[in-house]
C-alpha cells in the first residue's frame, strides 16, 4: 500500500512541474530581428516611425525601412551617411544628409523631394545635427560648427539664425512662443523674435527631452544620470544614476525616460525616481527608440530588438519562478498568498515587484505535505495537504493541524483533496478518489458528510458549492447535485436539440442563475437549467477551441465575460457572443496544462504552476485593439496615379492596402470588396494587393477593412473612382443617332409648332392691344370732362381763381399721365388722382359735396382710373341734381384674397337722376362701360355690384357701388 501512494505521488510531482519548469525559462516579450528576418548585415543608430506606421532607422549602410515583413533600403540618396531621421508634424519623414542638404519622403512617389546645400552639410555628422518643427510649418537644423539655420520651404533657403555657440541639439518650447532651447557648452535658451539666447543651465547637455509639465531633461557626458530643469525658475535636479551608466540618446515617454548606456538598456520612472536596468547580451546597443504606445525599440550589432508592453499582459510574481504553486487567496489589500507543492511553505507577495516572503511559523509540522487547495474563511486559511487539513491564522500567524478523528481514514494516504468554503460558516472537503464530502463547521468542527452514487463519469475536481450549500458536480451525463440536509441527489440531465444526450466527460462548468456553461471534451456549451433538466441554447451550440487547444477550467470574468483556461492560453468569451480574445505564450503566459490551477481575486487573475502568473483583467481589453488600414497605392495599367477619372482604356486597377503591424504582422487580415452591392472577400496577409482586370465603364467604390486575430473588423476605408464611357457608348451620342434618324418627323411637327405659338402670341398680343385701347379711351374721356369743367369755371369766375382752378388740373393732368403708362399702380397713387379730381370738381360745384376716404389695403395694386368713373356719376348724377349738400364715402377692404371698393353716396339715386337727364336730353357716359370692359378681363366675375339705395317709403337716397378687383401686390395682373 505505501509502495502504491508513493507511485502516485512520484506520478503527481513529475505531471505537475516538469513540462512547466522546461517552459519557464523563455522571455516571451523581447522579440529580434536579424539577418534570417531580411535585415541586412549593418549597424542601427536613428530610428523613427512615421504616422503610417512605418519603422525608419540609418545606419552605416543608409536609409532603411520597415513595414513588420520586410526591410527596404533607400539606395537612391545621394549619400549613404543620414545624421538624422526626424518625423514632421504633418507625419512625413525628414533626413539630413551629409554633404548635400535635407530629403522629404514623399508617398506619392516614394522617393525623396531633395534640397541641395552640400557646403552647410560637409560637417554635419552624428547626433550635431538636429532638427526640430516650430509653429506654422517653421523648420530649425543646428548644424554642428556652422550654427543655427532656419529652413524657408517655400524659397527652399537656408537663413542663418546663430553662428555661436555650437549646438548639439535643439527643442521647441511649446509653453513659450518662439522659443527655442539649445545644448552647447551650456543650455540656452534663444528668443527667435528678439534674437537674444541666455543660459539656463552651466551644465554641457548631450541630449535633451521636455516632460508633460514643460521641463527639460537631459544627460551629461561629465556626470551620470539625469538632469531636470525648470525653464522659468532655472530650478536644477539632478537625479544620480545608481550604476554609473554613460548614457547617449534619451526617449521620453508616458513618464518614463530610456536611453541607452554600452549594452544595457536604462529607464529612469521620473514620477517614482526609480532606475532599471535590461542587459540583452554583452553587444553594445548603437540606437534606441521608444514610441508612444510604451513599444521600446533598440539596435545591437546586426540585431533589431523590440520589447512591446501591450503583448506582456502577464506578470511574473519576482521570486516565485522557483516554486510550485497550487492555489492562492487575499490575504488584506493588495497582499496574496500562495502555497507552494514543493516545500510547503505559504509565500506572501503584494505584485509591487518584490520578492515573495515566506510566511512565519508556519506548517512547523513536517507531516503535512504537498498542499493541493486553500481557501480563506474570516481571519484563518484552510489548506487541504495530500494527507490532511491545517489552519493558519493571519493575525497571529499561528498554524495548526486540524484533527478529525472520525474521519482519519478519510485523509489517511496521498490524496488530492480540494477544499471549497461559501458564504455561510461551512468548509467542504472533498477527494477524487471517495464517493463522500465532509461538511465542517469551522467553530465547532461538528462535521457531517453526504455519500453519493459511485459514477465513473464524476469528476469531483469541477466540485462547487453555491452560497445555499447545495453540492454541483459535473459528470457525463449531466450535473449532479447534492442536499446535505435532505440528502436528496438529483442528476439534471442534458438535452442537445430537444433529445438527452451525453456530451461526454465534462471537465469543468460555470452557473450563473438559470444560465449554465460547460465545457467537455474540448468544446464549449451554452445552456439553460430548467426543472427536468439541461438545454443546451441554439446561441452557442457547439464552439470548439480550433487550434487553442481543449479547455479546462471555466470561471466569471469582468464585464459579463467568461474566463476559460485551455492548454495553449486563456479564452475569454463576451455574453451574448461568439467572438472571443485568446492570450496565450506570446502574451506572456506560461504554457499551461492539466496540472496549471486558475484563480480569480478582486481585478486580478492568477495562473499557478512553475511560478505564479497574474493579470490585470482591465489589460485584457487591450488586445483586441482594432487596428488602422490605408490604401497605399492605386495604379491603371500598372502605372501609379493620383487622379481618380480614369479614361475608358484605363480599366485595368491594382489597389494595394496595408495595416502596419511591426511587432505581429501576421495576425493583422484584411477584406474588401469593389462596390457595397458586392459580398466581402476575405485576403490573407500576403494577398494585400488585389488586381481588377477589364473593368466595364461606371463609378466603383473600393472598400477595404482589416482586423487582428482577435480584434472586430475596422471601419472600411474608401477609394472611389470612375472609368468613363466610350464616345460611342456615351447617352449624347447614342441620343445624337436616335435624333438624326427622327428628323423629318422632328421638322414636320415643328412647323405645327411654330405655327401654333404664333397664333397664340397674336392672340396674346391682341388682348394687351384691347387693354391699352380702352386705358387710352378712358384717358381722354376723363380730360374731356374736366375740360369742360374748366371752361364753364371760366366762364362763370374770374381770372385769377380760374389760372388755380388751370394748376390744379396740371398736377391732376401729370398724375393721370403717369399712371396711364403702368399697367396696374398703388392704389395709394389712385387714391390721390381722386382726390385731386374731386377737388377740382368741388371748386367747380362750389363746395357741393364732401368725400371720406377708409383704406385698409394700403398695399395692393389697381388700373389706374378704375374708380374715377365711379366717382364722377356719383358727383354729376348724383349731387348736381340734389338740393342741400351732399356726401360722399370710399371706403376699402381686403375680403379674402380680393379686395372690395365701396363708392356710396346720399344723391337722389339712378331713377330720379335718370328721368331729370331724359328731359335735358343728356348725353350717355361711356367711363363705366369702359371700366367694366377693363375689369372683365380680370380673373374675377361679376367684379362690379350698382345697389340703389332708398328710405322706407322706396324714394332713392343714393346709390352704392361695390368694385371687386384681386389682391394684387405686384404690377404684374392675373391673366384669364
Amino acid at each position: 500500500m505505501k509502495f502504491r501512494y508513493l507511485a502516485v505521488m512520484i506520478k503527481w510531482i513529475f505531471l505537475l512541474f516538469f513540462p512547466i519548469w522546461v517552459c519557464a525559462q523563455q522571455t516571451p516579450f523581447l522579440t529580434t530581428f536579424s539577418s534570417q528576418h531580411g535585415l541586412p548585415k549593418l549597424k542601427i543608430l536613428n530610428m523613427a516611425k512615421d504616422s503610417s506606421g512605418f519603422l525608419w532607422f540609418e545606419s552605416n549602410l543608409g536609409l532603411h525601412r520597415f513595414d513588420g515583413k520586410t526591410f527596404k533600403t533607400f539606395n537612391d540618396l545621394p549619400n549613404s551617411v543620414i545624421p538624422e531621421i526626424q518625423v514632421r508634424p504633418d507625419g512625413k519623414i525628414f533626413i539630413t544628409i551629409q554633404d548635400y542638404g535635407i530629403g522629404i519622403y514623399n508617398e506619392f512617389t516614394e522617393r525623396f523631394d531633395l534640397f541641395k546645400e552640400p557646403d552647410l552639410f560637409k560637417k554635419a555628422i552624428g547626433f550635431h545635427t538636429k532638427t526640430v518643427f516650430g509653429e506654422g510649418g517653421r523648420v530649425f537644423i543646428s548644424l554642428s560648427e556652422h550654427g543655427l539655420f532656419e529652413f524657408d520651404m517655400e524659397k527652399q533657403v537656408f537663413l542663418n539664425l546663430l553662428q555661436k555657440p555650437k549646438i548639439r541639439s535643439i527643442l521647441v518650447v511649446d509653453s513659450v512662443p518662439n522659443q527655442l532651447l539649445l545644448a552647447g557648452d551650456s543650455l540656452y535658451l534663444y528668443d527667435i523674435s528678439q534674437n537674444v539666447i541666455s543660459v539656463i543651465s552651466n551644465y554641457r547637455p548631450l541630449q535633451m527631452t521636455l516632460d508633460e509639465n514643460g521641463d527639460v531633461w537631459f544627460n551629461n557626458l561629465d556626470r551620470y544620470g539625469f538632469c531636470k530643469v525648470n525653464i522659468e525658475t532655472k530650478e536644477e535636479t539632478w537625479y544620480e544614476d545608481e550604476e554609473e551608466s554613460p548614457t547617449y540618446s534619451m526617449c521620453y515617454v508616458n513618464g518614463e525616460i530610456w536611453s541607452e548606456a554600452n549594452a544595457k538598456v536604462v529607464k529612469f520612472n521620473v514620477d517614482e525616481k526609480k532606475w532599471e536596468y535590461f542587459q540583452f547580451g554583452n553587444n553594445e546597443i548603437t540606437g534606441i527608440y521608444a514610441e508612444d504606445n510604451g513599444r521600446l525599440w533598440f539596435a545591437q550589432d546586426n540585431k533589431l530588438n523590440v520589447i512591446d508592453p501591450q503583448n506582456q499582459f502577464f506578470h511574473l510574481v519576482p521570486g516565485s519562478e522557483k516554486h510550485s504553486y497550487t492555489s492562492v487567496v487575499k490575504l488584506n489589500d493588495n497582499q496574496y498568498g500562495f502555497i507552494s507543492f514543493y516545500t510547503n511553505e505559504l509565500h506572501i507577495s503584494n505584485l509591487d515587484g518584490k520578492k515573495v516572503q515566506i510566511a512565519d511559523k508556519f506548517n512547523k509540522d513536517k507531516k503535512l505535505q504537498f498542499p493541493f487547495s486553500m481557501v480563506r474563511i474570516k481571519d484563518d486559511l484552510w489548506i487541504a495537504f495530500s494527507n490532511g487539513v491545517a489552519k493558519y491564522n493571519i493575525k497571529n500567524q499561528q498554524f495548526e493541524r486540524v484533527e478529525f478523528n472520525r474521519y482519519n481514514e478519510f485523509f489517511s494516504g496521498p490524496n488530492k483533496l480540494k477544499l471549497i468554503a461559501n458564504k455561510g460558516e461551512h468548509l467542504y472537503i472533498s477527494k477524487i478518489t471517495d464517493p463522500i464530502i465532509l461538511r465542517v463547521n469551522v467553530k465547532t468542527l461538528e462535521i457531517d458528510s453526504i455519500h453519493y452514487t459511485a459514477r465513473s463519469d464524476v469528476y469531483m475536481g469541477g466540485l462547487k458549492v453555491d452560497d445555499a450549500g447545495m453540492i454541483q458536480i459535473p459528470s457525463a451525463n449531466g450535473i449532479l447535485t447534492l442536499n446535505f440536509d435532505s440528502k436528496e441527489q438529483i442528476l439534471y440531465p442534458i438535452f442537445l436539440n430537444g433529445k438527452e444526450t451525453s456530451l461526454g466527460f465534462i471537465d469543468n462548468f460555470l452557473m450563473e442563475g438559470d444560465d449554465i456553461w460547460l465545457i467537455a471534451n474540448s468544446m464549449t456549451y451554452k445552456g439553460k437549467l430548467e426543472n427536468d433538466g439541461i438545454y443546451i441554447t441554439d446561441e452557442i451550440k457547439r464552439e470548439h477551441f480550433n487550434n487553442y487547444s481543449e479547455g479546462m477550467d471555466i470561471i466569471q470574468g469582468f464585464e459579463d465575460s467568461k474566463i476559460i483556461l485551455t492548454r495553449a492560453g486563456i479564452k475569454v468569451i463576451k455574453d451574448n457572443s461568439n467572438h472571443f480574445n485568446f492570450w496565450g505564450v506570446d502574451e506572456g503566459l506560461i504554457n499551461v496544462d492539466r496540472r496549471t490551477y486558475m484563480k480569480r481575486l478582486d481585478q486580478y487573475l492568477f495562473f499557478m504552476s512553475q511560478g505564479v502568473y497574474y493579470v490585470d483583467e482591465e489589460n485584457l481589453s487591450t488586445n483586441n485593439e482594432i487596428p488602422y488600414v490605408q490604401i497605399s497605392s492605386f495604379k491603371v495599367n500598372e502605372t501609379k496615379v493620383d487622379y481618380d477619372v480614369l479614361k475608358p482604356q484605363e480599366n485595368d486597377i491594382k489597389i494595394k492596402f496595408e495595416s502596419i503591424d511591426l511587432t505581429k504582422p501576421l495576425d493583422v487580415k484584411y477584406k474588401y470588396r469593389l462596390s457595397p452591392e458586392n459580398p466581402w472577400i476575405n485576403a490573407d496577409y500576403q494577398g494585400n494587393e488585389v488586381y481588377f482586370l477589364d473593368l466595364k465603364p461606371g463609378v466603383y467604390t473600393f472598400e477595404v477593412c482589416a482586423k487582428h486575430k482577435f480584434s472586430d473588423w475596422s471601419n472600411p476605408v474608401f477609394k472611389t473612382f470612375e472609368i468613363k464611357s466610350p464616345f460611342w457608348k456615351k447617352w449624347w451620342f447614342m441620343g445624337g443617332i436616335m435624333l438624326v434618324s427622327g428628323l423629318l418627323i422632328y421638322f414636320y411637327y415643328k412647323y405645327q409648332l411654330v405655327k401654333a405659338a404664333e397664333v397664340s402670341r397674336l392672340k396674346s398680343r391682341m388682348v394687351t392691344l384691347e387693354n391699352e385701347a380702352l386705358r387710352a379711351q378712358m384717358n381722354p374721356h376723363f380730360i374731356f370732362n374736366s375740360l369742360n369743367s374748366i371752361k364753364s369755371y371760366i366762364i362763370e369766375h374770374s381770372k385769377e381763381d380760374a389760372a388755380d382752378y388751370l394748376t390744379s388740373f396740371s398736377d391732376l393732368i401729370r398724375l393721370i399721365l403717369a399712371n396711364s403708362r403702368e399697367e396696374l399702380i398703388p392704389i395709394e397713387k389712385e387714391l390721390s388722382a381722386l382726390e385731386l379730381y374731386m377737388d377740382i370738381e368741388n371748386i367747380r360745384l362750389e363746395q357741393k359735396f364732401s368725400y371720406r376716404i377708409n383704406n385698409e389695403v394700403p398695399d395692393t395694386y389697381i388700373q389706374p382710373l378704375t374708380l374715377q368713373p365711379f366717382i364722377e356719376n356719383a358727383i354729376w348724377h348724383g349731387f348736381i341734381h340734389k338740393k342741400g349738400h351732399g356726401m360722399l364715402l370710399i371706403d376699402i377692404k381686403k375680403v379674402a384674397d380680393k379686395v372690395i371698393i365701396t363708392i356710396e353716396d346720399d344723391g337722389v339715386g339712378r331713377v330720379k337722376s335718370q328721368v331729370i337727364e331724359k328731359k335735358h336730353s343728356r348725353k350717355r357716359s361711356f367711363g363705366i362701360l369702359i371700366t367694366k370692359e377693363r375689369l372683365s378681363r380680370s380673373e374675377i366675375a361679376n367684379n362690379i355690384e350698382i345697389e340703389d339705395l332708398t328710405d322706407a317709403e322706396g324714394k332713392g337716397i343714393g346709390t352704392k357701388v361695390s368694385v371687386i378687383i384681386p389682391y394684387q401686390k405686384t404690377k404684374t395682373w392675373p391673366k384669364n
